[in-house]
């Protein structure tokens, strides 16, 4: 059985959006990962992603619990 998404990551899928790197398996490789870090980490990357979580947060706790509402996502 296939099962085909959009997105993998949990912050992405939930969000609808990629905000966080996705790898699956032959996409791993620790030279990618590594080169990837790197690029995150001198190309600002981290007030994107900060920002992406905290809107991931107002999202998931718009109505009421984040957690029911991030099962009720991945349920529907």
């Amino acid at each position: 059985m296939k099962i085909n998404l959009k997105y993998y990551a949990l912050p992405n899928y939930l969000l609808g959006k990629k905000i966080v790197p996705e790898y699956i398996q032959d996409e791993i490789d620790p030279k990618i990962i590594s080169d990837k870090i790197l690029e995150m980490l001198t190309t600002g990357y981290q007030t994107e992603l900060y920002n992406n979580f905290l809107e991931l947060k107002e999202e998931l706790s718009e109505n009421g619990d984040p957690i029911e509402h991030a099962c009720s996502v991945i349920l529907n």
